[in-house]
Parts: structure tokens; C-alpha cells; sequence
């Protein structure tokens, strides 16, 4: 090629460039299909040429901003009322975009490890599978599968499309996310966008943001990772990040498995999860709620570490502002790690957040909550907050009660049900430090209130125990909390 040649090839080269660099372009979570958040601002963004006018456009809404000069652009649309029959959403710079079949209802982000990634047509069944995917003909139930992705610095994007459901696009997406979208969807009657992160076997610390100094003791306590996704912040980085600030109404949460062995600690980790998640979205206290793990035998049945962790879970609404938990130690598996009944588990996250959201009790959803224990004479009373109607599902004494002697061991505990509390026979004062519920990795507790509803793990200790916990704590440096479950 001559020079006059070489000359043209880089004057169309540089307008070519020019032309791809003003392009407006936005991230994938914006496309086809999807479901924006009704109610309040929604936030949108991407890049063009420093300087482009970028105006958007949907229904009656319409906003206008310029890029900046690095090319990045956001503006926000104004509140939208529901809307429920697909219309254009239109980007207009020195180009046009246009995503077609775009609906507002309610959004939800749905994270976690395999219980939450578990899909419809995974390798061992969701309970009645064929039955359930035939059915899953839902045109204003849309869902958006973030693609596994680990980075060691936020990401701008992440790879992922909307898809309407169908019995042809149900199979690869989570279980429980669509049946809590299905369950808020008939209540609600408005559109639902699920957007689920998940990837099984994966810790709590890969999905937390980094950037607050609280957080930092988060990665000084990691323990050693074994693999890519297992190093602290990368999963925020590569799978969440792009999709910030997408408007979203709140998050729901099945993780806790990979962090069996954290204890009380994964309540700590929890919180600096939530704070991160509702720091970088900028929404915030967005509802936040998180499915208690199911009894499994993990190690050996009667450790105590599994219920160790579902305690700590079901403590997280104690420090997480607008959180919540669901109990499902009765769906589960003892021998498997993820229960296949995952309708019943997404239809009381949903309940839950139906009657704490949005304001429509559909179904009780309370669960039986330990409020205290008081001595009666030598007798033990177990006193229960949402016990109407206490019963055991099988029709037999409640079992897994056990309470601690003096002599440090604990022992099984004649229960028996009297009105909304359990009574524990041979427990005197003197006698008696504590008491323990599903304490045990094969816990299979039958304790349900009058909705059929199980209690979940619970402890109590009398003050001479705590107090005599306190002086241990003083003296050496160690926890009460690590203490719980003396006598094992």
C-alpha cells in the first residue's frame, strides 16, 4: 500500500473508532424483556461520546443528561406506575437503541450458593418437576441469570439476558427464586424481575463489596480459599457489580453451607454483606430476607456445628434492619445437602415478604420463636412467641429438647406440650444450666405451631451459667458467644 493509501486506511480507521466510541451503549442488565422497578427512581446508565446528549424514554417518562468526558453517562426516570403490557424503551444519542416487551412490577435480586442456583431441571429434581415446569407459562414473570464471573476489581457489565417464562425457558433458572416470584406475582398481580446471582459452593466473603473500613476485619479473617470464587469481594466484582444501581425493591438470600464452620461469626459476615449490598446500591435499608439452612448431616450427626450456623442466621434480623428469615428444617433431607422441595421454601420467603413488604398477609408465616424459660417447681417451662395451636407434626412428644447439668453434659429432656409452651420434666433450679433445641447436624425437630410451621434450633442458659460464662470470658479472652454449646 502507498503512503496516499496508508493515509485513507487511518483517516477511516479513526472514524470508524470515532463512530464506535459515540455509540450510545448501556449495560446488559438493560435489554429486551426486562422488568423495571415500579415506585421509585430508576437510575440508567452507560457510555457515549464525551459531550453526547443522551435523552431516555419509556411510557410517559422521559429524562435527558450528557456524558461526561470520560463517555460515562446516568440519569434517572422519574417513579413509574405498574405497567403490565410490554412497551418500547427508547435511548436516543447520535444513535438509537430500542428494547422491546419492557414491563415495571417488582424486582428482586436472588443470591446465594447451590440451594439458590439449584435450577428446575437440575440433576436431582425439584419435587413434581415435570408437573411444575409444564405450568410454567408466566409471560410477566421475567428472569435474568448473571453468568458465573470472578474479578479482581468491579466489573462495569456483566453477561446475562431477560427471558419470559415458559415451560421452554424454565429448566436452566433458580427454583426458588421463581417460586417466590410466581407466589408474589398471583398476589400481586403486577410484573416480577428476578435477578439471580448464584454460584453453589461459594462463601459469603466472594459476594461482599469491599470499601468500609468495619468490612476490612472481613478480609484479615478469611480463611485460606482453595479456589477462584472463594477469594473475598471477587464474585461482588465480577457477577453484582455491573448491575448497580439497577433499581431493584430488595434482595433475597440461600447461602451458609460453605460457611458451616464460622458459627456465630456469620452473623458478623452478614451484616457486612447487607451493608455493602445496600451501601453500594444507594436504595437504602432494602428488604433483605434469607432462608435458614435445613437440618444435614454434615460431618458427624451429632455435631453441633450446622445448628450453630442456623442460629447465627436467625439472629441476623436482630442486627439487619427491614431482614428477616425463613425456617425449613421440615422440607429438607438429612442426607442431602439441598432439599428438592423448593416450592414450599420460595412460597414462605414469599409470604413472609408479602405480609412485611408490601402489606398482604396471604398465609401465616410465623414461626414458633423462643421467648424464655422459667422454672416451675422441678419443671422446665419452654415459653414459645407464635405457638398457637403447638402441636408435633407426627403426633408424638416433641423430641430434641435436651438440657445441661452440672455435671457439663447434656441430656435428652422429657417434653411434653402444654398450651403454647413445652414442658421439660426432672429440671430443678439447682440442677439445670440450660436448655437446647435441634442442636445436632441430623436435628430433625417434629415442633410445629397450629399452621404447621416448625420451631427452628434454639438454646437457653439459667443466670448462674451465663454469669459463670462472663468470668470464663473475662479471664482468658474468649467469647461467651463461642461458649454456647459446652458439653457437647
Amino acid at each position: 500500500m502507498n503512503q496516499k493509501g496508508r493515509m485513507v486506511a487511518a483517516a477511516c480507521t479513526s472514524m470508524l473508532s470515532a463512530n464506535l466510541f459515540a455509540a450510545v451503549s448501556l449495560p446488559h442488565v438493560f435489554g429486551h424483556n426486562m422488568v423495571l422497578q415500579c415506585g421509585q427512581r430508576v437510575p440508567v446508565w452507560g457510555t457515549a461520546a464525551p459531550g453526547e446528549r443522551v435523552t431516555v424514554a419509556f411510557a410517559d417518562a422521559t429524562a435527558a443528561t450528557t456524558a461526561g468526558a470520560g463517555g460515562d453517562w446516568r440519569l434517572d426516570l422519574p417513579p413509574l406506575g405498574v405497567c403490565d403490557k410490554g412497551a418500547d424503551f427508547r435511548v436516543v444519542g447520535d444513535n438509537a437503541l430500542v428494547f422491546t416487551n419492557v414491563v415495571v412490577g417488582e424486582v428482586w435480586f436472588c443470591s446465594g450458593q447451590s440451594n439458590m442456583e439449584f435450577t428446575m431441571s437440575a440433576h436431582r429434581k425439584v419435587k413434581n418437576w415435570q408437573k411444575e415446569i409444564a405450568a410454567a407459562n408466566w409471560p410477566n414473570i421475567r428472569h435474568f441469570r448473571v453468568a458465573h464471573q470472578v474479578a479482581d476489581a468491579p466489573l462495569d457489565d456483566v453477561t446475562a439476558s431477560w427471558e419470559v417464562t415458559t415451560p421452554e425457558t424454565i429448566p436452566p433458572q433458580s427454583a426458588v427464586a421463581f417460586f417466590f416470584g410466581e407466589t408474589l406475582h398471583k398476589t400481586l398481580g403486577v410484573p416480577v424481575g428476578l435477578i439471580n446471582c448464584s454460584w453453589g459452593g461459594t462463601r459469603i466473603e466472594p459476594w461482599t463489596p469491599a470499601g468500609h473500613a468495619d468490612d476490612l476485619w472481613l478480609l484479615q479473617h478469611q480463611v485460606a480459599w482453595k479456589r477462584p470464587q472463594d477469594v473475598p469481594t471477587v464474585l461482588w466484582n465480577g457477577m453484582v457489580a455491573g448491575l448497580v444501581p439497577y433499581a431493584i425493591k430488595g434482595a433475597i438470600w440461600y447461602q451458609g453451607c460453605s460457611n458451616a464452620a464460622d458459627g456465630d461469626a456469620y452473623l458478623d459476615k452478614t451484616v457486612s454483606l447487607v451493608r455493602g449490598w445496600r451501601r453500594e446500591w444507594g436504595q437504602g435499608d432494602f428488604p433483605y430476607y434469607l432462608v435458614q439452612l435445613a437440618p444435614f448431616k454434615r460431618k458427624n450427626v451429632t455435631d453441633t456445628e450446622w445448628p450453630v450456623l442456623q442460629e447465627a442466621q436467625a439472629r441476623v434480623e436482630t442486627r439487619v434492619p427491614n431482614s428477616g428469615y425463613t425456617v425449613i428444617n421440615d422440607v429438607g433431607d438429612v442426607n442431602d445437602i439441598h432439599p428438592t422441595d423448593k416450592r414450599t421454601v420460595g412460597m414462605r420467603v414469599a409470604d413472609q415478604v408479602l405480609d412485611r413488604v408490601y402489606g398482604r398477609f396471604v398465609r401465616p408465616w410465623r414461626t414458633p420463636v423462643l421467648k424464655g424459660c422459667r422454672f416451675d417447681g422441678d419443671t422446665l417451662i419452654v415459653e414459645f412467641d407464635n405457638a398457637d395451636g403447638l402441636k408435633t407434626r407426627d403426633g408424638l412428644s416433641p423430641n430434641e429438647f435436651e438440657v445441661l447439668g452440672k455435671d457439663d453434659v447434656w441430656r435428652p429432656a422429657d417434653a411434653r406440650i402444654a398450651g403454647q409452651t413445652v414442658v421439660l420434666g426432672d429440671c430443678s433450679p439447682g440442677e439445670t444450666l440450660g436448655m437446647r433445641f435441634a442442636a445436632h447436624n441430623g436435628s430433625t425437630p417434629n415442633l410445629v405451631n397450629g399452621f404447621d410451621l416448625p420451631a427452628g434450633p434454639c438454646r437457653w442458659m439459667s443466670d448462674s451459667l451465663a454469669s459463670s460464662l462472663r468470668k470464663t470470658s473475662n479471664g482468658n479472652g474468649t467469647k461467651e458467644s463461642d461458649r454456647h454449646w459446652i458439653g457437647n
